[in-house]
């Protein structure tokens, strides 16, 4: 029994092995022509996006407008285009490696230029009326599983991370999202063999589905394994090859760098060449997990790819280390282009670290106990949100009911601060913090003086009462103008502080960010959700002397992320993580630890 499952397993790792290798030149090729023509498509995208908003006069888009920007028909239709090139040009790379896979299979000779066509004119199939479903399948159901067969923009498409903080809070939403991805999981794959059966025959989206659950009947297990432990050696792989590189550059710079310098030089090669690696990473991953499903798809289609043996010249064994050297030359320049920012490795030192709601990971959010560790932290700033009670006093709160932080139906706006009083947060919010109560902006000011800066965030509930004006006074009141920044999701009210106090600095906060920042004048700084922040935005707002923070980052990839991008400013609920992760550059461990040792 056990010889017989290893013998399947040999058997379709040599598949696998077979259509990877059969012209490994030529898909690797065609992956940098794919990342040089979607540098040309981003730009294409890019003037759809700024047509949609001219037609709407609309200059920046932000989660405040965004509704109004869809209710104008042109820029309506100018989004719906941009989103089918999106899926079209998503879908080209994944029609190109099927297509690779099958030649492979068949022993059939094929060049870049050939599978650059056939996979641009075979992907245009997706957009017929009975092939709409094909897009769900790239667009919702791959992302949404995890299970990603692409290199390109579609690899990154994720929810955004306030979002899913927001249905992590909320059990029956945890459950029902939990539910939806396994549903998601179940459905993409019952139809993963679509996917290929829709490349290779002219056939409906209706027919290869038909296809796939046939194929894959009772098997659906054995395929979700299948894939995921080709995931799992391509990242060892990967691994592998990156401690190989990493000892060859420790050596090469300890025994080529003069002294002193081999510390500097190491990191110097290693961050240049990094954005190199992941880009090559992608692809290959993209690539091989394809390569992977195809050996499924023939192998219960019964059909045995045998070894096409060919004749290699020595012209032939040329022609392909010239396309080997031409694709590292040209994944070099896209990595300059695309990652620019990556190659200074000293300037982190300046990124901010900015407590979350105070930081809510080791007290209560937004209470004393919470800004008191965050100063412990060595924290750069806390973020705290003000509203107001019904008699006007401004409280430190970010719900608009205390049904979460103290299990009471009631809104802020509804009760007094004396009865805000009576509520025990620290108690309901954490073991062991018992008496942390709703403490009131003048409290955070008095305790913050002259050991931490606050990013004062007003929020609109439609209830204020002079919440601008009272919380300028007592800025003012307590001298607080360079220690505190005030932002907030409403620009108004960012105009209304800056009519009140040119010389405050105000921040503004966007979950959406896209466009020309020139005429936002009220706002000296920006705080973006990370998923939006991107290099082009960093250069727009460095070009009008503006800082950029990122909310709200508690994971090590999206961290490093930032760290790479050099944002100004990280918001996080973990201060103490951040700082670490920053304090490494946002390296691994065993390279920093190899680096010393040899270096």
């Amino acid at each position: 029994m056990k010889s017989s499952r290893w013998r399947r397993i040999s058997e379709s790792t040599k598949t696998v092995w077979k259509l990877l290798t059969w012209n490994w030149t030529a898909i690797l090729l065609f992956e940098v022509i794919y990342k040089i023509l979607l540098t040309v498509m981003a730009q294409f995208g890019e003037s759809m996006i700024i047509y949609a908003l001219e037609a709407a006069d609309v200059n920046y888009l932000t989660n405040q407008n965004i509704l109004e920007v869809l209710k104008h028909p042109v820029s309506l239709i100018s989004l719906l285009a941009f989103f089918i090139l999106f899926i079209y040009v998503s879908f080209v790379e994944i029609a190109a490696i099927i297509l690779y896979c099958d030649c492979a299979s068949e022993g059939r000779k094929t060049g870049v230029r050939w599978l650059l066509l056939h996979s641009l004119k075979r992907a245009l199939a997706i957009f017929q009326p009975k092939n709409l479903g094909m897009s769900i399948v790239v667009l919702l159901l791959m992302p949404l599983t995890g299970i990603v067969f692409v290199s390109g923009p579609l690899g990154s498409l994720k929810i955004p991370g306030f979002i899913l903080e927001f249905i992590k809070g909320q059990p029956l939403l945890g459950f029902a999202y939990f539910g939806i991805t396994l549903l998601f999981l179940f459905y993409f794959l019952r139809w993963i063999f679509s996917i290929p059966e829709f490349v290779l025959h002219p056939c409906s989206f209706k027919e290869a589905r038909i296809k796939s659950v046939k194929l894959g009947k009772r098997k659906r297990i054995r395929i979700f394994l299948f894939v995921l432990i080709g995931s799992l050696f391509i990242h060892v792989m990967a691994l592998g090859s990156k401690a190989i590189y990493v000892l060859s550059l420790l050596f090469w710079t300890k025994f080529t760098a003069g002294p002193g310098e081999a510390e500097y030089a190491f990191w110097f090669y290693y961050y240049r060449q990094s954005a190199v690696g992941t880009i090559l990473f992608a692809s290959v991953q993209a690539v091989f997990l394809i390569s992977v499903v195809m050996a499924a798809y023939y192998k219960y289609q019964g059909i045995t790819i045998d070894t096409v043996k060919r004749k290699g010249t020595w012209r032939k064994k040329a022609y392909k280390c010239l396309q080997v050297l031409a694709s590292f030359f040209c994944v070099t320049l896209y990595a300059e282009m695309i990652y620019p920012l990556q190659n200074d490795i000293f300037k982190n030192e300046n990124i901010q670290i900015v407590a979350h709601r105070a930081g809510a990971v080791f007290a209560p959010e937004n209470t004393l106990a919470a800004l008191k560790e965050a100063i412990r932290s060595g924290a750069d700033a806390a973020e705290i949100d003000v509203q107001q009670t019904k008699d006007g006093v401004l409280v430190v709160m970010h719900d608009t009911d205390f049904k979460r932080i103290a299990g009471v139906s009631q809104k802020i706006w509804d009760v007094t601060y004396e009865e805000c009083r009576r509520y025990d947060i620290g108690k309901h919010l954490m073991q062991g913090f018992e008496g942390e109560y709703l403490p009131t902006l003048e409290d955070m000011l008095k305790e913050a003086d002259g050991k931490i800066n606050l990013m004062i965030e007003l929020k609109s509930s439609g209830h204020e009462q002079k919440l601008e004006e009272k919380t300028v006074e007592l800025i003012r009141r307590y001298h607080f103008e360079s220690q505190c920044t005030v932002a907030s999701m409403d620009y108004s009210i960012l105009e209304r502080v800056k009519e009140l106090d040119p010389h405050l600095k105000t921040v503004y906060i966007a979950a959406l960010a896209y466009g020309d920042m020139t005429e936002l004048n009220a706002a000296d700084a920006f705080s973006i959700e990370e998923t939006f922040i991107t290099p082009q935005l960093l250069a727009q707002a460095s070009v009008l002397d503006k800082e950029v923070y990122a909310w709200t980052i508690n994971d090590e990839k999206s961290m490093k992320r930032m760290i790479k991008m050099q944002v100004n400013g990280i918001i996080t609920d973990n201060t103490y993580y951040t700082s670490y992760i920053l304090n490494t550059k946002g390296q691994s461990e065993w390279v920093m630890d190899l680096a010393e040792k040899v270096l």
